[in-house]
């Protein structure tokens, strides 16, 4: 089934427009009417008409947010237009007003005949064939045509009209059918509403909308009084027919059952000092004092490897039946120590009913000795549908980075060739707090790929002049959820209208492949911090919210950043 839909402005997309979907088991099947890449603070890029793309299903994600929304996002190597936050559902476009209009007046050619055959039928023809029949009795059969006309415009009414099914309920659908192919997503059953009886306006819903299907209702309606008042009255000879009794009891119309849906992340009734989707929130008081040593990045949750291996560019073409992978790959000595000797290795693998299996393992090796803060690149290839980075475990450097290579030998690394190392650079230089990263990650910000966005925004996020540090995560009772860390003040002055950004999101990003799909963001608060911090101080915060249990249970990240409140919200 294909469907329109529209992809709207959102800090979680990087789209605008028109587009349509469809589920086929291939892949699944997008094509881009009229849309225009979307980042927030510029302006909309150049308009794209007409580009089929087919997604293998591996490379989609998909999450649904609330009842008319569909968070989409594809891997960026099949398309670099491939965040998408999609309303306004529907099965494409309706008929024509000339074809409406054609269809109008067939209905009523239909109608006129058909009463004008009934009319003729009852006046012209009954006498004949039933001598002893009455005038009520030739009424009530006219009654009885004119009323199976009635039904016959009623059930031809959605064929003139063309009513289209509602956004929520084709949403539904598209759900139902990303749910085939996709079935790491866990279906949400959306309750019943509760039962209700027929009323006056479900009488009002199954009256046609057409001028001819009026005028024919109150036909038949005044030829079944008539009908229905002679048979009070006495017959004048032969003796009474025998009547027979029928009882017609009124069922009340079975509850709709709605189709299963995808997990619905929507933030529902944030508790008082949060709010969902950015608006404006209570203050978050301030609490005892702290410091952070930087700020925590998703970047480096996780202790940073000695050894980085970086993908600096993938291509899959396909050979013969099955699928090959050209592969750039780059090693980065993040350490204060020379490395001897390398053997790095990567596995081709295939995918086959939710399996891995290898396809091939491709030996790599350099003699050394590669300095620190110096990079080493490979280029491979082998057949699969995905590949496995093995590196040799060197350990992880010190929380407080002073085993790391010199920051000069990084400096130099923020104008190599390969952009992938000018971003890892500028990562590790922001880690260990060098202005230099700053700059390079801006420098790379103004001439950026789409699929770079995410990690240099999360580089930059992290020399804002306030630092969060030691974040934790914990679930509470029910449906909440408790999120603590320490802000720490690093501008010249002090820092007042504060404000903090909670985003939660469904997976880490990982560093080793700076170009590759960002998280999915489930959902975003923004708090106002009542106070000051004062320069080279830190301050405790607490908050607390509610979030539906299945949004809770696919958080595997976050990232928090405190700002002036007016450079967040």
């Amino acid at each position: 089934m294909r469907v329109r839909c529209r992809a709207a402005a959102d800090f979680r997309s990087n789209v605008i427009g028109s587009l349509e979907l469809e589920a086929t088991p291939s892949g699944l099947a997008i094509s881009y009417l009229a849309v225009s890449q979307h980042r927030e603070g510029y302006a909309p890029g150049p308009l794209t008409r007409g580009t089929h793309v087919l997604v293998p299903w591996p490379s989609v994600y998909a999450t649904r947010t609330g009842d008319e929304h569909l968070l989409l996002s594809v891997d960026a190597r099949c398309t670099p237009l491939n965040r998408f936050l999609l309303g306004d559902f529907s099965r494409g476009d309706p008929p024509s007003r000339a074809e409406r209009l054609r269809r109008a007046r067939l209905l009523r050619a239909f109608a006129a005949g058909a009463l004008g055959v009934s009319l003729v039928v009852a006046w012209l023809l009954l006498p004949e064939l039933l001598p002893n029949a009455g005038a009520f009795t030739a009424l009530g059969i006219a009654g009885s045509t004119a009323l199976l006309i009635l039904l016959a415009l009623v059930a031809a009414e959605p064929w003139v009209a063309a009513p289209t099914p509602t956004p929520r309920l084709v949403l539904d659908n598209v759900c139902q059918q990303l749910g085939r192919y996709m079935p790491g997503h866990v279906p949400v059953e959306i309750q019943r509403g509760p039962e209700r009886s027929f009323g006056i306006a479900d009488v009002q819903a199954l009256l046609p909308r057409s001028v001819v299907g009026i005028a024919i209702t109150l036909t038949a309606t005044t030829l079944a009084a008539l009908v229905t008042s002679a048979a009070t009255t006495p017959w004048r000879s032969g003796p009474p027919p025998q009547a027979s009794l029928q009882t017609a009891e009124s069922a009340q119309p079975a509850p709709e059952t709605a189709p299963l849906g995808l997990v619905a992340i929507s933030a529902t009734q944030p508790a008082q000092g949060t709010t969902a989707q950015g608006s404006p929130a209570a203050e978050l008081s301030l609490g005892a004092a702290c410091r952070c040593l930087r700020h925590d990045s998703p970047l480096w949750q996780k202790p940073l490897p000695r050894l980085s291996p970086l993908i600096i560019s993938r291509q899959d073409r396909p050979h013969g039946a099955h699928n090959h992978i050209d592969l750039e790959l780059a090693a980065v000595n993040n350490g204060d120590r020379s490395l001897e000797k390398l053997h790095v290795a990567v596995s081709f693998y295939e995918t086959s009913g939710g399996q891995k299996r290898q396809t091939i393992e491709r030996p790599l090796y350099f003699e050394g000795p590669l300095g620190p803060g110096r990079a080493i690149k490979w280029q491979v290839d082998g057949r699969g549908t995905g590949f496995d980075v093995l590196v040799p475990d060197l350990g992880a450097l010190d929380e407080d980075g002073s085993d790391s290579a010199p920051e000069e030998a990084f400096a130099k690394l923020t104008v190599a060739h390969h952009r992938p190392v000018r971003m890892h650079a500028a990562m590790l230089l922001t880690y260990l707090g060098d202005p230099r990263g700053r700059t390079a990650a801006a420098d790379l910000r103004g001439a950026e790929r789409d699929d770079e966005s995410s990690y240099l925004d999360r580089v930059l996020d992290a020399t804002r002049p306030l630092a969060v540090c030691k974040t934790a995560f914990s679930p509470l009772g029910g449906r909440r959820y408790r999120v603590q860390g320490c802000v720490h003040n690093r501008a010249e002055d002090e820092s007042t209208h504060l404000a903090l950004r909670v985003r939660w999101l469904a997976s880490s990003p990982d560093p080793r492949s700076p170009r590759a799909e960002p998280p999915i963001v489930l959902g975003e608060h923004v708090n106002r911090i009542g106070g000051s911090i004062p320069r080279g101080e830190g301050r405790e915060i607490d908050l607390s919210a509610e979030l539906e249990g299945e949004v809770r249970s696919l958080v595997r990240d976050l990232d928090l950043v405190a700002d002036r409140s007016e450079q967040l919200e």
